[in-house]
């Protein structure tokens, strides 16, 4: 990891590979960074899983609905 790296948050997918978990991918981040309470967020396609139920937030795809719908919203609270 690179010198002085320290990001503000963690968004991850889910499933990154064969054997590679997002869930895991955030532990190993923040142990690597020590920063245990570094925010994270878990985005995924699958809306069966027992991670639903676990400590992290999670955001089911697709994402960019989501976005548009949250951006739509603030533009209409924008005063004119």
């Amino acid at each position: 990891m690179q010198s002085g790296f320290r990001p503000d948050a963690l968004v991850v997918d889910l499933r990154l590979g064969a054997q590679a978990s997002g869930i895991q991918a955030i532990a190993d981040l923040r142990l690597a960074l020590n920063e245990a309470e570094l925010p994270a967020l878990v985005v995924t396609g699958d809306v069966g899983g027992d991670y639903l139920a676990g400590a992290l937030p999670v955001l089911v795809k697709p994402v960019r609905a989501f976005l548009g719908h949250a951006q739509a919203r603030s533009r209409e609270r924008m005063p004119d």
